[in-house]
């Protein structure tokens, strides 16, 4: 049975661009994000991530991969990125002008992110339902980086996040 440790929660008391956490400790075996999340744009957008190492900022360089398969509906789609500059998970956020009750939900997995022998490899599950979209998702990736990481940074696509959203790190070991 694996273990959570939430490591930091970020609670959104206005609009913001994006939560960033830094210095975060190696002594996991991995690490969870959970999110609930709407965007104070006016139309649905997606989740930015970059990850860092060594104390310094997020690497901006084009070394992140990401495979997506999410359903509309009945309908599937999928799509594929190499040699990007971030991470994406594509258009969960509900908008600002959707019910206010709409918000998105996602777990983005961080698998033996501080290993330094192998890169980083990351998955998700995210989605939304109401009125507005139905919409689930699943994300792969990868961070070409053998570092570990020590700070994440999400930022919203093209708007901010809306001030209600929440953001938890959790630390994961085995029992």
């Amino acid at each position: 049975m694996a273990v959570y440790e939430a490591i930091k929660t970020t609670y959104l008391e206005a609009d913001a661009a994006n939560v960033e956490w830094t210095s975060i400790p190696s002594t996991y075996e991995n690490l969870s994000i959970s999110i609930s999340a709407r965007s104070a744009g006016s139309s649905q957008k997606s989740i930015e991530l970059q990850l860092g190492t060594g104390g310094g900022a997020v690497d901006t360089g084009s070394n992140y991969s990401t495979n997506v398969m999410y359903f509309i509906a009945s309908t599937a789609y999928g799509s594929n990125t190499a040699a990007d500059t971030k991470m994406m998970f594509y258009y969960f956020l509900p908008a600002k002008n959707s019910v206010s009750e709409a918000y998105g939900t996602a777990t983005i997995d961080l698998y033996d992110y501080a290993n330094t022998n192998k890169n980083t490899q990351i998955g998700s599950c995210e989605g939304k339902s109401g009125a507005y979209a139905q919409r689930v998702g699943m994300t792969m990736g990868t961070w070409n980086n053998t570092g570990a990481v020590d700070r994440i940074k999400l930022t919203g696509q093209t708007d901010d996040f809306a001030r209600g959203s929440v953001f938890t790190l959790y630390g994961v070991n085995s029992s």
